[in-house]
């Protein structure tokens, strides 16, 4: 047996927690399994397209959110997307990357810690900056 990732299994944190909430708050969702989007949360106002990216220190991953958007967007052509990441924050030039993205697919991208996640979901209003 492989020693596993510390990424995928601090992703997959992520995700529980993240179905935890839903379930505890009788929200409904289709979770994606492990080659698509994590969730897709039933609304009030319409699906939220979310995903988990629990990046707590610099690294690729961060970097490679434009194109899983795109991936995802290519796939389910939402007008908006949630990534609830970890503690890591977008870099000012992955902030541009995503603006350029939002610009060309004419679409709205959130990356989003934990509790700004759930407050989106629930509809509560976020004081947060452009994507973090």
């Amino acid at each position: 047996m492989g020693i596993k990732n510390p990424i995928n299994i601090s992703g997959q944190k992520l995700e529980k927690e993240m179905s935890f909430f839903l379930e505890s708050n009788s929200i409904p969702y289709v979770g994606g399994g492990s080659s698509c989007i994590d969730f897709k949360i039933k609304t009030n106002t319409g699906i939220i397209y979310l995903d988990c990216t629990n990046q707590n220190v610099g690294g690729s991953v961060m970097e490679k959110l434009p194109h899983k958007i795109w991936k995802y967007w290519k796939k389910f052509r939402f007008n908006e997307v949630v990534i609830t990441r970890g503690r890591e924050k977008p870099n000012e030039i992955l902030n541009q990357h995503l603006a350029w993205l939002e610009h060309i697919l004419v679409i709205k991208i959130h990356v989003l810690d934990f509790d700004q996640s759930k407050k989106f979901i629930l509809g509560k209003p976020l004081k947060i900056n452009k994507f973090f």
